[in-house]
């Protein structure tokens, strides 16, 4: 229990306590806290920068050693305070209060929601090898629990960069929050909580309540450059101190789980394939789904030769955002040669990895037959695509499968398919997904309006190219996991929609695209229409200048990547001639006209508007005229909006 405060500074320079447990103050450099106490694996840090007091009797700063056995339950680390953490060492009984004169923060303030002072910062650059960071803390203080309620002593950990949104400066998020939740850790949220211990030991360990060590994990983009502000700070007043304290070399990059398994059969090793018999699957695991599409490049080394001994291996694998998982297969190729055993290493450095695998000869390895439902599968593709018409269907249907254009084999099943530019017409069925084995397939530049969705369960296919077909978002939406998916540039097939109304009359049309993600906006030319953001395009009590072309621009929230046009819709709002004020005539001669216009009419003339086939003002002329000069316009279709002191007629005109 907090004793009555008294102003009593006891504080030791590099202090070492008989238990073994100190804090050492006397380092003055921040680049070794960082670089030397706090940074782990697969990260590097740089710009490192520090607000507080540094080094000696009253730093804000140190080192921890040897607590892995009290209270705080963290052996060695970095500490920050907002007072003095040479204070530390001393017994619960014993009040730290120490002032540092730093001011406040911004950021610090939303999160205790009053003005903070005292702080102590450490903010860096860091470069992740992988796609999370994560790092161990505990928050503790000298608040708990008199002051719960009414000092708001904060800290955060805010990190900004690429793919991340939040609300504080440079659109940082914290991440020092409560588990599974987005509620920030402080005095007010801690207490009476599961994580919260009252310090009632006779540790050398001055706080009086503290925290369970937490983790804080933020998912990122690997090997871009992000930026972290560790944070604490008095809230309200300068008085009974808190710590941060950060596990040693526990900043660091989350690691890639690799998995490999061969479809060998017999007493063999998982990393073990023969020639055109079996295969291998490395299997790559993020510490967390993606944030965006990454890729992580490799090196391939070892004696087998890429391309040669086994099918040709892209030297990067790639994950599709929200994805977690994803597959490198090795298939070995038969060459009826004795070479003994071959590796092949595959090198990930900036991860410290490297897996390798054996490749055994196969004497026996020419192709056989492919598997029943394999050639089902593909002759269901040919049925569907016409292809009878296609660019090049060589040997389909007639010789044995390996010798199919396009297609890829590996033993008896088929592993690829390249039909890009081949002239296909149609859907590739349901029956297509019997190709269990089928890791890539490419049928860019074709004419396919439809993919089954059932091609999704094909757990091997990691490469996917779509591009360039007559696809909506239902044969999309599926495949957005794959690791390596494209499918831009899609043509929204149909025949432009020629409308001719007259003014006040009202006009609808709704656009039918698949996709359970859509969003929609109809474009004007090419302005935006307020308000007509659903696939039905509504237009009431038209007038001419409600005129143009119109099409509906329709993205989709999940395959960001692609957004479709509708086919034209063109509307001409023909007045056909009504006059507005009834007794009033006009005529408009000659018509068809091409550099001058007259009007004959009985009233006083105001002005005269002429707009074009789209509603679009382009000549206005004021009071009489006996002509009027059109030679500037482009043929076409015009109308002409003749106005008096007692109406206005419409006239339609003809330049030719």
């Amino acid at each position: 229990m907090k004793k009555l405060y008294t102003i009593l500074i006891c504080t030791f320079f590099g202090l070492s306590i008989s238990f073994g447990q100190s804090i050492n103050t006397t380092e003055t450099d921040i680049e070794y806290y960082v670089n030397e106490v706090l940074l782990g694996n697969l990260i590097t840090a740089s710009n490192i920068t520090f607000t507080g007091n540094l080094g000696g009797e009253n730093s804000s700063i140190g080192e921890f050693n040897e607590y892995g056995g009290t209270v705080l339950d963290l052996e060695s680390g970095v500490v920050i305070s907002n007072g003095y953490v040479s204070s530390i060492s001393n017994t619960s009984s014993f009040n730290a209060s120490g002032a540092l004169s730093s001011g406040g923060d911004s950021d610090l303030d939303i999160l205790a929601n009053v003005n903070t002072q005292d702080v102590t910062i450490i903010e860096f650059d860091y470069i992740p090898n992988t796609n999370a960071v994560n790092f161990k803390y505990v928050f503790a203080s000298e608040e708990f629990p008199e002051y719960v309620n009414s000092y708001n002593d904060a800290f955060g950990f805010f990190v900004s960069g690429p793919g991340i949104e939040g609300p504080y400066s440079n659109q940082a998020i914290n991440i020092a929050t409560l588990p599974n939740s987005d509620v920030a850790v402080c005095i007010n949220s801690v207490f009476d909580t599961e994580y919260y211990i009252e310090n009632q030991s006779e540790d050398p360990f001055v706080f009086d309540g503290l925290i369970t060590p937490m983790d804080a994990t933020v998912s990122l983009i690997p090997f871009e450059t992000y930026h972290i502000k560790i944070i604490v700070g008095d809230a309200s007043d300068n008085i009974f101190d808190t710590g941060v304290f950060l596990n040693d070399n526990s900043f660091e990059s989350l690691p890639i789980a690799f998995n490999v398994t061969s479809t060998e059969v017999g007493d063999f090793e998982e990393t073990t394939a023969t020639e055109n018999e079996s295969y291998i699957t490395i299997e790559m695991s993020l510490p967390a789904p993606a944030i965006d599409n990454i890729s992580f490049p490799f090196e391939i080394s070892g004696t087998a030769e890429n391309g040669v001994d086994y099918y040709i291996l892209d030297e990067s694998v790639s994950f599709a955002e929200g994805s977690q998982n994803s597959y490198i297969n090795i298939y070995p190729l038969a060459d009826n040669e004795v070479e003994g055993n071959e590796t092949i290493e595959l090198v990930f450095d900036y991860l410290d990895e490297t897996i390798s695998v054996i490749i055994q000869d196969n004497l026996n390895g020419q192709n056989i037959g492919i598997s029943t439902t394999d050639s089902l599968g593909l002759v269901s593709m040919y049925n569907n695509t016409n292809g009878s018409d296609w660019s090049n269907n060589s040997n389909w249907l007639e010789a044995n499968v390996t010798e199919w254009y396009g297609i890829e084999t590996f033993s008896d099943r088929v592993i690829g398919i390249n039909l890009s530019g081949n002239n296909l017409v149609g859907s590739i069925p349901s029956e297509f997904s019997q190709l269990t084995l089928l890791s890539e397939l490419n049928v860019t530049f074709n004419y396919l309006t439809e993919i089954s969705e059932d091609l999704a369960n094909l757990e091997n296919l990691t490469k996917l190219y779509i591009n360039h077909n007559n696809l909506d978002f239902s044969s999309i939406e599926p495949f957005v996991s794959i690791q390596d998916f494209s499918y831009d540039g899609q043509f929204f097939e149909g025949e432009t929609i020629n409308v001719e109304l007259l003014e006040g009359e009202s006009y609808s049309y709704e656009v039918i695209v698949g996709g359970e993600h859509n969003t929609y906006q109809w474009i004007k030319g090419g302005d935006i229409l307020e308000g007509q953001n659903s696939s039905e395009l509504s237009l009431s009590n038209i007038m001419i200048t409600d005129g143009g072309t119109y099409r509906c621009l329709i993205s989709n929230e999940v395959a960001t990547e692609l957004t479709l046009e509708s086919q034209a819709i063109v509307i001409v709002v023909d007045p056909m001639d009504v006059e507005i004020s009834p007794g009033v005539t006009a005529e408009i001669y000659p018509n068809p006209a091409r550099n001058i216009l007259n009007i004959d009419c009985g009233k006083q003339i105001n002005s005269v508007d002429i707009f074009d086939s789209n509603g679009t003002l382009v000549k206005t002329i004021n009071g009489n005229h006996s002509g009027i000069d059109i030679s500037e316009l482009p043929m076409g279709i015009y109308f002409i909006r003749i106005t008096t002191k007692e109406s206005q007629i419409t006239r339609r005109l003809i330049v030719n």
